[in-house]
């Protein structure tokens, strides 16, 4: 699957005022949530709005489900609507995390069929380092009547996993820190370690010293091994950085894969599924 991937600083300022460019700021810290709408407040990419991470990126937190599970349809679809955003938009994410959190409403657009939707490569600091300037000024679209197309290849449940991790017929790459994946520390999720099978592929490892994606051919050598024989399937703590190993398979031109939605965090509510160590 062909999609929109990366956008660096210099081309998204050249289209950064056309009428169908729909820019969002992505930047937030999970153990202080409000922190990325305050940075936002004080400083931001001319014509972006906010995406939070926790509200509108994703559904209510229950017993069963992760800590960012998939929001409603119809929700999410109205909120698509509240952005300004239909079927002709360019939506331009970016973070201050190289993508890190961005990633996450890359993917969701493309789940719900906004195939044009790109991360700004080296985002907010790309941008500042570029010269172009950055604003306190809010912005609002006029509201579309967009109809989302839903994808839901795109993603796996948890009893997805567990039925083909015992089949071998899915490869599972978990993208957190391999400390966090060998279950020698957990500072998030109340129990440590990994899935059986998973292999550890940290999302960082998509990026150079500067905070920038790999070139296209380096990023095809680190994602194309796991690939090889199996249908890959990204995760994480939670589902949002597993979204940028998403985003470099589909940027080294590999095929997308899927996402396990509920990821870590909802794989340990079941006590019937297995966990490993080290």
């Amino acid at each position: 699957m062909k999609c929109s991937t990366l956008i660096s600083a210099i081309e998204l300022n050249q289209i950064i005022d056309a009428s169908n460019v729909r820019v969002f700021d992505c930047r937030f810290n999970l153990m202080k949530p409000e922190w990325g709408f305050q940075q936002f407040e004080k400083a931001h990419i001319p014509n972006s709005q906010y995406a939070d991470l926790n509200q509108q990126l994703a559904g209510p937190v229950t017993a069963n489900t992760g800590r960012h599970p998939l929001p409603d349809r119809t929700v999410f679809q109205d909120q698509l609507r509240e952005w300004g955003i239909d079927k002709n938009s360019q939506v331009v994410v970016y973070d201050d995390a190289s993508g890190a959190i961005a990633a996450r409403l890359w993917w969701m657009c493309i789940w719900a069929g906004i195939e044009n939707t790109a991360v700004l490569d080296g985002g907010i600091q790309a941008w500042m380092d570029s010269g172009f300037t950055v604003t306190e000024k809010t912005i609002k679209f006029d509201r579309t009547d967009y109809i989302a197309d839903y994808d839901d290849r795109l993603w796996m449940s948890t009893e997805d996993i567990a039925a083909q991790i015992k089949t071998s017929t899915i490869t599972l790459t978990d993208a957190r820190t391999n400390a966090r994946y060998r279950g020698e520390q957990e500072p998030i999720d109340p129990i440590a370690g990994h899935i059986p099978t998973a292999i550890n592929l940290p999302f960082n490892k998509n990026l150079n010293e500067n905070g920038h994606f790999h070139e296209q051919a380096d990023l095809k050598l680190l994602h194309e091994k796991p690939s090889s024989t199996k249908r890959v399937v990204s995760m994480c703590g939670s589902g949002v950085t597993a979204c940028h190993n998403i985003l470099a398979r589909c940027h080294a031109g590999l095929n997308m894969g899927k996402l396990y939605v509920g990821s870590w965090s909802e794989w340990i509510t079941d006590s019937n599924c297995q966990i490993e160590k080290d």
